[in-house]
């Protein structure tokens, strides 16, 4: 207020405020534009640490052979838990977190047989031997020659979980007397 009252042009003298608080709100703004893009640069460029250093990870697990696991499952679903670093993976940081991500890998991996190879022989089993009890060929023993289904049902567990990955179920691996059923 002494300012003012002192100024000899007071119309000037609130010009020359205004064009001062016209000014400092100016760059204000060009500070705080600044200061966003610089966020943002940042953030950008820890997301690409984060995709790379994931990327990594997917790369070595597929090396370990959990590449149908990553496939299945999607590779969003094996992202790091907890901190997330923006650093590159090293050698040594992997054989530290390895431990934990076999140990989710292979949770997978019996999730994923489960729901697509034991569960399919399963019902393939299942069905052949349903065959196989509707349609016995006239020279079939009274008690027939397959067990009774309580009996399958403890073993089936083992024969699937016990049959390797790659080895695709047909009928032709079946009983040999399930060939004289009509299909």
């Amino acid at each position: 207020m002494q300012e003012y009252e002192r100024a000899v042009d007071k119309g000037q003298f609130l010009t020359e405020k205004k064009q001062r608080c016209r000014a400092i709100h100016q760059h204000a703004w060009q500070c705080e534009r600044w200061q966003r893009q610089v966020a943002r640069e940042r953030k950008d460029e820890h997301r690409a640490c984060l995709w790379e250093r994931h990327k990594s990870i997917l790369e070595r697990l597929r090396r370990l052979g959990y590449e149908h696991e990553i496939s299945y499952f999607g590779h969003d679903r094996f992202r790091e838990s907890g901190k997330k670093t923006h650093k590159p993976l090293t050698d040594k940081e992997w054989d530290r977190i390895l431990p934990e991500w076999l140990e989710t890998m292979n949770h997978h991996r019996q999730m994923r047989l489960i729901a697509v190879v034991h569960q399919l022989r399963r019902l393939l089993l299942a069905s052949q031997y349903d065959i196989y009890v509707k349609h016995q060929s006239p020279d079939t023993p009274i008690f027939g020659l397959l067990p009774h289904v309580a009996d399958l049902v403890t073993l089936l567990s083992e024969i699937s979980f016990g049959l390797p990955r790659k080895l695709h179920w047909a009928r032709s691996h079946s009983h040999p007397h399930l060939h004289s059923c009509p299909p």
